[in-house]
């Protein structure tokens, strides 16, 4: 009788993690839902910006067309955003240094570096100095789950598949923001730091 017994409760504890699996792989296999991209603001605090050009190869890496490139221009200055979002396909937004190491460009230091961006609030980033030859630029990026930023990817994806368990669809996002530094490295991160207040309220606005 004990044994019958345990043997329902192994059978039924199999059977519940077996559904939770079957949702869980049909919500990654899922093709990824449109969101208007094209919405997001051409200019910002006098940063105009223009479209960069995404071969298809790199949607397909990317599993989603839901992405914004552009290199935004103020006063002979240039800043490029990259936004690559999903509303049910967590892995699109892997960390940027693979694809930068991946071009052969060294990644020289890494740190965390804080962005207040309303009474309050502060937002948690990645800062990253990278180089190619004689070239030198400073990043910014950090993640989106629902209405988190995070800096962790591994964070991000665990918010994601928590909420997946609780039947719960989480968009997930990649924001990363980058420019040549061209005078001092304290310079460019503080005009990075500047741009990134001004978008942080149009990413909670534009990108569900």
């Amino acid at each position: 009788m004990i044994g019958t017994k345990r043997y329902f409760i192994v059978f039924a504890l199999f059977l519940i993690v077996g559904i939770i699996s079957l949702n869980l792989y049909f919500q990654q296999i899922r093709p990824a839902k449109k969101i208007d991209v094209s919405s997001f603001p051409y200019e910002i605090d006098g940063w105009k910006a223009e479209d960069i050009p995404i071969d298809e190869r790199s949607y397909e890496i990317l599993e989603t067309r839901d992405v914004i490139l552009r290199e935004y221009t103020k006063d002979n200055q240039r800043i490029i955003l990259y936004i690559v979002v999903s509303l049910d396909n967590r892995k699109v937004s892997h960390p940027p240094e693979v694809c930068y190491i991946g071009s052969g460009i060294d990644l020289v230091s890494k740190r965390k570096e804080a962005i207040p961006y309303k009474a309050g609030a502060e937002l948690l980033a990645n800062k990253m100095i990278m180089q190619k030859g004689q070239n030198k630029e400073v990043v910014l990026y950090w993640y989106k789950a629902g209405d988190n930023f995070l800096s962790s990817y591994y964070s991000q994806q665990l918010k994601i598949a928590l909420n997946q368990l609780r039947f719960k669809t989480t968009s997930g996002a990649l924001i990363r923001i980058s420019s040549p530094i061209i005078g001092g490295e304290k310079e460019s991160v503080e005009q990075l730091k500047s741009f990134a207040v001004n978008i942080i309220p149009l990413v909670l606005k534009y990108i569900p």
